[in-house]
């Protein structure tokens, strides 16, 4: 059995969570209920290990596909902004146009 020291790392991964299920049948067949619980605790360290490995995957996968919909998104708001920049330019010049000859009717 470990030393309940907390600096001491237990293997993580896979080959954590067949340590963990060996200590845990140990801990059965020995009668040791303390072995048998620190198995079980190093499975799900190694469990949740796995998991975060699994998440940090997929948010690295995600990050160029973020990025794609963010730079699409920033090139809507341009496009959308010049459009409007462009029909004040247009109002204003058909103003300007008007103030010269009042009397030319729209089409």
């Amino acid at each position: 059995m470990t030393p309940p020291d907390d600096a001491q790392r237990t293997i993580g991964g896979l080959a954590g969570k067949a340590v963990g299920k060996v200590k845990e049948a140990l801990g059965q067949a020995t009668d040791s209920d303390e072995l048998e619980r620190e198995g079980r605790l190093q499975q799900a360290q190694a469990q949740a290990g796995l998991e975060a490995e699994e998440a940090s995957r997929a948010a690295r996968e995600r990050e160029p596909a973020d990025r794609s919909v963010s730079a699409a998104e920033d090139s809507r708001v341009r496009a959308a902004q010049e459009a409007n920049r462009l029909e004040r330019e247009a109002h204003e010049a058909e103003r300007r146009a008007d103030a010269l000859d009042p009397t030319e009717e729209d089409s």
